[in-house]
């Protein structure tokens, strides 16, 4: 187990720890049993504890968004832990390994001088993936959530590797069948996208290779004529930033791979940055749009994040508000083999101001500060268009 992660993280992993400590790899897996949905909580003291409240700070003295990231992860796999351990010594639990984030929505701010309570359970299961809700509370909104994960779940045979069954789901009150339910729905329109006829693929990759062809065109204007076309839009790969680091033995999780909240915190903090550099403003984070885990990373392995902004878009009129999608895709580099394989694709939103007036201490005297609107960004392949399409398909 690394030993780099946040004091929460840590807790969250000895509890899981403490409780599979007696079990053997050889013993045979539990029995599939139905099991009620149970709440795990931790909490966050900090307006007693300064010394926790300073791990979360960030320079603008507010909550370190990052850093809950890494928790969220840990809380879920505690969770799922919960859900599939039958209290027995003479079964192994199966392998619980993070297939995605579906969404993790900021509702209001955070506010770091107040206690923190975070508290999730398992709200669908298949055969062999489920889904867990987390949700975020502080005491000035009155009960209602300030932030609010789902994260999705999936069960290995140590052994194999292979997907095994779960226990099911067993809810127990009108609420927690409504979130069953709505997230079965999920489930069964992800079946049927997947079964989606030729005829209608077709027609899809029609429409979509039209709506591709007329940014492309766009773009190719602007590479091909810059004095005479608008400056209020750049190309997708001019936004991009990058950082490749190799991953060390303290960034492990309980199963000795590298934890995955860690590359989410990476991931974010790049993500953050990127939006900062293109708008030339400080972004509030909104939401974890997406997450996919592809595949795992190791202890040794050469990471490299790449980060562009995917798309902007103004919010209705009158609020001067403007949306940033973040794109962080994180490959493995094998230098010695000439390879490189993605492991994740993260997409972030942010928000800013559109008429942003800079506070320049290098201003002439006198001289008024200009609004500095915040640009498009067009694709320059069609690669990029397609992907683009795909998350955006009504832009």
């Amino acid at each position: 187990m690394g030993v780099m992660g946040t004091s929460v993280t840590k807790k969250l992993w000895q509890e899981r720890l403490s409780k599979n400590k007696d079990r053997l790899k050889h013993l045979p897996l539990p029995t599939p049993t139905p099991k009620p949905p149970q709440q795990i909580a931790v909490n966050y003291a900090f307006s007693s504890d300064r010394f926790l409240q300073e791990q979360y700070r960030n320079p603008w003295d507010q909550v370190r968004v990052g850093k809950l990231l890494e928790d969220l992860d840990s809380l879920a796999g505690n969770i799922a832990f919960q859900h599939c351990d039958d209290d027995r010594t003479d079964t192994q639990l199966p392998l619980l390994v993070t297939a995605a984030v579906d969404a993790i929505h900021l509702r209001r701010r955070l506010d770091l001088r107040q206690d923190i309570q975070v508290s999730g359970q398992v709200v669908w299961t298949g055969k062999s993936a489920m889904d867990i809700r987390m949700q975020l509370t502080q005491e000035h909104c009155q009960g209602e959530p300030s932030l609010v994960a789902l994260f999705t779940f999936v069960a290995r045979n140590p052994l194999t590797q292979k997907s095994t069954q779960l226990n099911p789901l067993q809810p127990q009150t009108a609420e927690e069948t409504q979130l069953f339910q709505e997230r079965q729905q999920v489930a069964d329109a992800r079946r049927a996208a997947r079964n989606v006829s030729a005829a209608e693929q077709q027609d899809a990759t029609i429409a979509q290779r039209r709506w591709a062809e007329t940014l492309l065109a766009e773009a190719r204007a602007m590479t091909d004529m810059p004095s005479l076309t608008s400056g209020n839009a750049m190309l997708i790969r001019d936004t991009a930033m990058q950082n490749t680091f190799v991953c060390q033995p303290q960034q492990r999780n309980i199963h000795g791979r590298v934890f995955g909240g860690f590359i989410m915190r990476r991931a974010y903090e790049l993500a953050f940055a990127s939006t900062y550099m293109f708008a030339g403003q400080r972004p509030t984070f909104k939401e974890v749009d997406e997450v996919t885990f592809m595949r795992p990373v190791d202890v040794g392995d050469l990471l490299r994040l790449r980060s562009c902004i995917l798309h902007t878009q103004l919010s209705p009129p009158g609020s001067n508000k403007v949306t940033i999608h973040t794109e962080v895709v994180a490959s493995v580099a094998q230098p010695e083999q000439v390879t490189s394989d993605v492991s994740n694709m993260l997409t972030f939103v942010f928000e800013v101001s559109q008429d942003h007036v800079a506070d320049l201490d290098d201003k002439k005297d006198g001289e008024a500060a200009t609004p500095r609107k915040v640009k498009r960004v067009l694709p320059a392949s069609s690669e990029e268009a397609q992907k683009l399409h795909q998350f955006f398909p009504q832009a």
